[in-house]
């Protein structure tokens, strides 16, 4: 603190006297800074439970990334498959059209 030119005795009277002021502003600081850091406590564990949350995320987005060829080649061979299956379930269809006309008093199920 700068008093100017007082006797060092009369600095020191000042310094005394501003003592508990300044050490009742520190309490209050202390205090604060004790909120603020069980704030950044909390803050601190939410974020680790979301970082597990989306490393469990990541983690099943690489299988699916890993499986999505192996379903792709499914796909493919499903829909390379399907005019054939069609032409079939066609011929069946029109087997069963000429069955139920050949039987028609045959109750329909």
């Amino acid at each position: 603190m700068n008093f100017g030119k007082l006797s060092f005795y009369n600095q020191n009277s000042r310094v005394n006297r501003a003592n508990p002021r300044v050490n009742r502003a520190n309490s209050r600081v202390n205090g604060m800074n004790s909120r603020v850091n069980r704030a950044n406590s909390r803050v601190n564990r939410a974020n680790s439970r979301v970082n597990r949350a989306n490393s469990r995320v990541n983690g099943a987005n690489s299988r699916v990334n890993r499986a999505n060829p192996r379903v792709n080649r499914a796909n493919s061979r499903v829909n390379r498959a399907n005019p054939r299956v069609n032409r079939a379930n066609s011929r069946v269809n029109r087997m069963n059209s000429r069955v139920n006309r050949a039987n028609p008093r045959v109750k329909q199920i």
